[in-house]
């Protein structure tokens, strides 16, 4: 009786000296993660949203990150950006005007000089896998996002210089409106990362790192990229292109930094 209470002891203490060294997930305990990061590129073939000259994109970004499993984060951002739209130079239509046809030429010409703007409020999903040898939220990761975007364009639709083009003689340029001046458009960008966090002070974590994105809907828009005011293709539809596309320069490469607050 005394030697199977021994053995029962002994049981006893080797399943909680193993249950007490397993590693919990988190950081000593903490699950949940509240931070901001800065997603950052110079804006090399694209304006900023007050300027043509090279400037900076960068994105605010607003984290929730919850350490589900030892290696791996749930991940919840929202995300907001301003950027310009390059529509600085001519485009066409082509059209028919008493038996005569004509090319007819834009040009947006605002007062003052400024691009056309985009601004964007985006929600991203994604799961941040750490290396080997490291426990989540410490160490070199991976992460893979769905970001939704939805941006509006605004501009000035009444400052395009308007003129046409008969091939024997061309009208005097004047103002025109073209379009409604504000549009709305969703979209959906898939990203990847790749970055370090290390924990400060038991509370705070500084995340950095690289990002790469892919907007489907600008990349396959560049492969039509002649697409120009006609019957069939109104100003809406060009200018959903040319957003697209901004966007999907936009997303293509970021470096970000951050630093968060283990909260729970």
């Amino acid at each position: 009786m005394k030697h199977s209470v021994t053995g029962i002891l002994l049981l006893f203490s080797v399943l909680f000296a193993g249950s007490a060294s397993s590693q919990v997930a988190g950081y000593m305990g903490k699950r949940l993660m509240i931070g901001y990061a800065n997603n950052f590129f110079p804006a090399i073939t694209g304006p900023t949203a007050s300027s043509y000259d090279i400037g900076v994109n960068t994105t605010h970004c607003f984290n929730l990150e919850y350490t589900a499993w030892k290696k791996t984060n749930l991940c919840l951002s929202y995300q907001v950006f301003k950027t310009g739209l390059n529509m600085n130079y001519v485009f066409t239509e082509y059209g028919d005007n008493n038996g005569s046809t004509y090319t007819a030429s834009y040009r947006y010409l605002p007062k003052p000089d400024v691009p056309m703007n985009i601004s964007a409020k985006n929600i991203g999903i994604g799961l941040k896998f750490f290396s080997s040898g490291c426990l989540a939220p410490v160490g070199r990761y991976k992460k893979f996002e769905l970001l939704l975007l939805f941006s509006n364009l605004s501009y000035a639709d009444n400052s395009f210089q308007y003129s046409r083009d008969y091939g024997y003689s061309v009208d005097q340029p004047k103002m025109a409106s073209v379009g409604t001046g504000a549009y709305s458009y969703k979209t959906f960008a898939l990203n990847f990362s790749m970055g370090r966090q290390r924990v400060l002070f038991d509370r705070l974590v500084l995340d950095y790192g690289m990002q790469v994105g892919f907007l489907p809907a600008g990349f396959f828009g560049t492969l039509n990229s002649e697409l120009e005011f006609s019957s069939a293709n109104s100003a809406e539809i060009v200018f959903r292109q040319e957003t697209n596309q901004r966007l999907f320069r936009y997303q293509l490469f970021n470096l970000h930094i951050g630093l968060g607050f283990l909260a729970l």
